[in-house]
């Protein structure tokens, strides 16, 4: 029994001294400041992943000198049905992050998320849909790119 208290005492300290830090914690994630932003691609894509990640830009001295965002969109039938109508689809987004210190690049990083979806009757829901697809996919990239640029600091 004493055995079994000592371990997870120690088991327990071990877990404590660690150094162990939530990446979600929204405190903990530092923003980012670059002296220049640019836009590759889809605009209103890269526009929202910079509100999602808390980047700014500053003209004072800064860790990177240029950040450039590419985005695209891709939007493919999977499968038709017997009469050829598209019955699935699947949504792509692909973000490319570069951060460039000085025109070096310093570092270069690819991001994708993909759904696929059913085709739906009623055209205006299939909208809908896709833009709610669209909004999710764009979340999923910026906490990878968030927890990216948070280990790298």
């Amino acid at each position: 029994m004493k055995k079994k208290i000592f371990a997870n005492i120690l088991i327990f300290i071990l877990v404590i001294a660690c150094g162990y830090k939530p990446i979600y914690k929204k405190n903990e994630i530092a923003t980012i400041e670059v002296g220049k932003i640019e836009f590759l691609g889809e605009r209103k894509i890269n526009n929202r992943i910079l509100d999602f990640i808390k980047i700014k830009k500053n003209s004072s001295d800064n860790i990177f000198q240029t950040l450039i965002l590419n985005s695209t969109k891709e939007n493919i039938i999977t499968s038709k049905d017997k009469t050829g109508n598209p019955s699935t689809y699947q949504m792509t987004i692909k973000t490319n992050i570069i951060l460039k210190d000085n025109e070096t690049e310093s570092i270069n990083k690819n991001f994708i998320a993909n759904f696929s979806y059913s085709n739906k009757e009623n055209k205006f829901e299939l909208n809908e849909y896709k833009k709610t697809i669209e909004e999710n996919l764009i979340k999923s990239i910026s906490e990878k790119i968030v927890i990216f640029l948070s280990l790298e600091k």
